[in-house]
């Protein structure tokens, strides 16, 4: 689960570095689905992108497929 959180977390900062703007729902799977090597349950992800929002790290607006993620803080290791 924790690597899983740090690659979100790295794709939602690519991402919002890019465009400023949340990546959708269905597209934020699809990345991590593309650079995994192992199949991506949507259930577990789903899990994962709630424990996030349960750590300040991210928010989610929208329902269903029309969710937007958003980052709302950034880690920086010291």
């Amino acid at each position: 689960m924790e690597d899983w959180k740090r690659e979100i977390l790295k794709l939602l900062d690519a991402a919002q570095a890019q465009t400023a703007r949340g990546v959708r729902w269905p597209v934020l799977l699809e990345l991590l689905a593309n650079q995994s090597s192992i199949p991506i349950d949507p259930a577990e992800f789903s899990d994962v992108l709630k424990a996030l929002v349960e750590e300040g790290l991210i928010s989610i607006s929208g329902e269903r497929d029309k969710r937007v993620i958003f980052r709302t803080s950034s880690l920086n290791p010291a």
